[in-house]
Formats: structure tokens, sequence, C-alpha cells
């Protein structure tokens, strides 16, 4: 979350605001709730959730992405996104490729042993997010997947009601 126009108004308004979400958080479950989505990747071998978010990205475009657009995709800040592709590069989930006209820019390519784990993974996480969601009916669940899919699109740079796809 960012700022409005004005600002924070002041470190009061700015620590006010972070408190009471750490509360809404908090008082909400959201903690608990994405803990346990973990602990079941876990308890079942799957790799942490960031790692198959990159896996998932990667798949979805075909297997190669430039950099700089995955970290827009998982919402992920550069710097973290320099450390957590070297993990999966160390696990040879995918590797590093410069692009041919621009040496500045660099693509990461998923790898099939990659591919295979994301898809291995998939049901570990599946079970878990319907766990999870379980309390929605599917009227509820609909509703807020077009909810989310505009905040995504207006985050990926799309019009505010923009679902982000292509």
């Amino acid at each position: 979350l960012e700022p409005g126009a004005g600002g924070w108004g002041s470190a009061t308004d700015e620590s006010g605001y972070i408190t009471a979400a750490m509360n809404f958080y908090i008082s909400n479950g959201y903690f608990s709730i994405f803990g346990e989505h973990y602990l079941v990747g876990y308890g079942a071998g799957a790799p942490p959730l960031e790692w198959y978010d990159v896996m998932l990205e990667l798949d979805r475009a075909g297997g190669r992405l430039r950099i700089g657009e995955l970290a827009e995709r998982v919402v992920i800040a550069p710097y973290n996104m320099t450390r957590l592709l070297d993990r999966l590069e160390a696990e040879g989930l995918l590797r590093r490729e410069r692009s041919a006209s621009d040496r500045r820019s660099a693509f990461a390519v998923l790898t099939a042993k990659g591919s295979e784990l994301r898809r291995k993974t998939w049901p570990v996480y599946e079970r878990a997010i319907l766990k999870v969601f379980a309390p929605l009916s599917e009227r509820e669940a609909e509703a807020m997947t077009r909810s989310l899919s505009r905040v995504i699109g207006q985050l990926r740079g799309g019009k505010p009601g923009d679902d982000g796809s292509a």
C-alpha cells in the first residue's frame, strides 16, 4: 500500500495506519491461514510458495520471461527477485539467459525439472487453497475472483477494472 497524493500526513498517521492494518490481518486470521497453507505444502515436500509462484508464471508465459516482467507478475521487488532466482537456479529449476538484443536485459527460463516440480506441486497447494476458501459459496468465490482480478490488473499497470489479461 502506498500513501495518497498528499502523503501519509504525519508519522503518527502512518504508524496508526500500519497498526490498524496489522490488527485487521491478525484478527481476521490472515497469518494463520497462510501459515497453514505453507505448512500443508512443506509437509508434502513442496517448495516454498514463492518458488511455486515463479515457476507458475514462467509456465504460464511459455517457459520464458524477462526478469523484470517476472518480478512484476509475482509482485516482488527486483532485489528480492535476484535472490529468489539465485536459489531456484541453484536447484536447477530455472536458468538465466542474456538477451541477444539488449545485453542489460536477461530472461528467466523454466527448466524441465522446474516444470515437472510445478506440476507435481499443484495438487498440494490446490488442497490447501480449497481448504482455506471452503467457507465461500460458488457465487462468493466468483465475486471475489472478479474483484481481485480487477485489483491485479490495476497493479500490473492496467486501467481500474482491467483484469490484467492480454
